[in-house]
């Protein structure tokens, strides 16, 4: 069932504007962005920065008050941060993925090397 949109507004207006910056930086992430990284790109502190992501990881694992547990998650990796898709969804991406972009049989491009450009599971 939607959500009342009064209480969408109102979860919205307590959100720290640093989080929705933070995670249009993560969607377009093809690496793990370091925190000083971020923090620099937002302009915002360190621990600013650092309690976003806390934030943000609980509600996509659906662990924040009102969060629902999303097909992705937020994973520090590599000295950084970014989004992967959940394993349980690593046949429906992997599936898509290659139905969307198949290569030619002469390609040297492997199906794993066409996986490994979409978001997965997998660091």
């Amino acid at each position: 069932m939607p959500e009342p949109i009064e209480r969408a507004a109102d979860r919205d207006a307590d959100r720290d504007p640093v989080d929705a910056r933070l995670e249009a930086l993560l969607m377009i992430a093809d690496e793990p962005l370091g925190l000083v990284a971020l923090a620099t790109a937002l302009g915002a502190p360190v621990p600013a920065v650092r309690r976003a992501l806390d934030r943000l990881g609980a509600d996509y694992d659906g662990t924040a008050p009102g969060g629902v547990r999303r097909g992705f998650e937020l994973r520090e990796v590599g000295g950084g941060f970014r989004l992967y898709v959940r394993p349980e969804h690593d046949d429906l991406v992997r599936d898509l993925v290659l139905t969307q972009n198949p290569s030619p049989p002469s390609s040297p491009t492997s199906s794993r090397s066409a996986v490994a450009r979409s978001p997965r599971s997998a660091p």
